[in-house]
């Protein structure tokens, strides 16, 4: 009996550390063919999986990481427990594409990481059960794995490189006349160049949920005390949430209102900042002031004190300190007076169209839209939620800017 199947038969929640069980949530447009899934991360979104014709390889495939969307993890799944036994959560070792090794070494010693009694129970039976010890150089072994694999290897549905611009592999694709769109982006692709950015920019404003802060923990924990008792699966309640996300929808809200059940307060205390989030702000702050605009609670900027955020932001508008929230125009404009700044000079960076996009483009300012989190899942429907540019995370958003 492999060391998969004697996990399978131990039926834990492993969810504690970063592995949902049951149906995946659907294929995603990057899923390669032959995939296996056996787990997935909370609203990450991440797949855990084995492929056809590479064993027992695990891969993780994230339909947000625009660099490179599937990536081996370990040679097997009994690396892939180890690793899990060192790192506490999938989240860790998923990262470490993103990370340098000091990176990775502070996130395991961030009070974000903190091992729960329910998660620790798990891995003390994962180690015990199968007789598995902790990897101590998963780092070093994520990132040799990595360097290792031919990601040419890989294939994909036609939908995935018809999303990503680029030929199938051994076949050139058919040319076909795209139709026109309703509306224009500026998407940053590496099969083209994107036009340069606009001069005449003084201020860059960001959103904080999504957009400089993940916010998957704290949703995972909204799910959870959100169907506690009410008979709904995750898998259920996420599937919904989707749906509605995709309508352009508040997602959460709309699947609790469905099924009869009350939303809890957020927890704040569950995000973390992007691992990207810190360099891009330390490089845009060398040529541009930045602010943010965005609906959050009381103590926004004893929060960017936290994460390390705070050293680069000259302006901090919130909707909690203001008492007036986007997509309301006034909170857009008192961002702008206290910066002494007109709408053309401004940019406004953020995961939402609805909260973010329109309104600023409406006082004339340039916008960007990141597609991170939820809000990504959006359509443009209106030339006024249609951005200016489109990025896939901070360091495509950095590309931009500072090309």
């Amino acid at each position: 009996m492999t060391v998969y199947e004697q996990y399978k038969k131990l039926k834990l929640d492993t969810s504690w550390i970063g592995l949902e069980k049951g149906p995946a949530r659907g294929g995603y447009f990057c899923t390669p063919i032959g995939a296996k899934v056996f787990g997935w991360e909370g609203c990450g979104g991440i797949h855990y999986c084995f492929l056809k014709d590479f064993g027992e390889m695990v891969f993780a495939v994230d339909p947000e990481n625009a660099d490179q969307n599937v990536y081996p993890l370990a040679e097997n799944f009994t690396d892939f427990l180890r690793m899990l036994l060192f790192a506490k959560h999938t989240a860790a070792v998923e990262q470490i594409i993103l990370w340098d090794e000091e990176q990775f070494l502070k996130f395991l010693a961030s009070p974000e990481n903190q091992v729960r009694p329910e998660q620790q129970a798990v891995l003390d039976t994962l180690a015990e059960k199968l007789e598995l010890s902790p990897m101590e150089n998963t780092f070093a072994e994520v990132k040799r794995v990595q360097a290792a694999f031919d990601t040419s290897r890989l294939r994909f549905k036609p939908e995935y490189y018809d999303c990503k611009g680029i030929d199938p592999p051994e076949r050139k694709r058919k040319k076909v006349k795209a139709p026109a769109a309703a509306f224009s982006t500026v998407v940053i692709s590496a099969k083209r160049r994107a036009p340069s950015f606009p001069e005449g920019i003084r201020w860059l404003f960001f959103d904080v949920g999504s957009t400089l802060v993940d916010e998957s923990r704290a949703y995972d924990r909204r799910i959870r005390e959100t169907i506690t008792g009410s008979g709904v699966s995750y898998e259920q309640f996420y599937e919904e949430m989707l749906r509605f996300y995709r309508q352009n929808q508040k997602g959460d809200l709309e699947a609790a209102k469905k099924f009869g059940l009350t939303v809890p307060p957020w927890h704040s205390e569950e995000e973390r900042p992007y691992p990207d989030a810190v360099s891009c702000l330390k490089a845009l702050q060398s040529r541009f002031s930045i602010g943010i605009i965005a609906n959050q609670p009381l103590g926004t900027a004893d929060r960017m004190e936290k994460m390390g955020l705070a050293p680069y932001l000259d302006r901090i508008v919130s909707s909690a300190e203001e008492g007036i929230a986007k997509p309301d125009p006034a909170i857009f404009r008192i961002a702008l007076e206290r910066a002494g700044c007109r709408p053309e000079q401004a940019v406004m960076i953020g995961d939402r169209l609805d909260n973010d996009i329109a309104p600023a483009k409406r006082l004339g300012m340039k916008t960007i839209w990141v597609k991170q989190g939820f809000g990504g899942l959006s359509t443009p429907r209106t030339p006024e939620e249609t951005p200016d540019f489109t990025v896939g995370n901070l360091s495509e958003l950095c590309s931009l800017i500072l090309s």
